[in-house]
């Protein structure tokens, strides 16, 4: 089983309903603490929230928190960019 798109009904709905312009992506990055997925899922619902809100960096609430010691630079890499592609969408929509 793959993870795929919403179909084109859903997004023509949002396209129609509100300003116009819809956006979407897919994170399909597996974080390096995650464990116990299937091999054929790289990136779950919610997933990204780690690259999004640059966990990676915050060693003290990981430790104290979520209990993992450390991400890799993969992890981190990712989560350099994933925060860059917020902030530009943010600054140009």
């Amino acid at each position: 089983m793959k993870n795929s798109p919403p179909p084109p009904s859903v997004l023509s709905f949002f396209r129609t309903s509100g300003s116009g312009r819809t956006y979407m992506y897919k994170f399909s990055h597996r974080q390096s603490f995650l464990t116990g997925y299937p091999p054929y899922i790289n990136g779950s619902h919610i997933d990204d929230l780690y690259s999004v809100f640059g966990e990676p960096f915050m060693e003290f609430f990981r430790e104290r928190f979520l209990d993992i010691q450390d991400f890799d630079e993969d992890d981190k890499e990712t989560s350099d960019k994933i925060q860059a592609y917020y902030a530009n969408f943010a600054w140009t929509g």
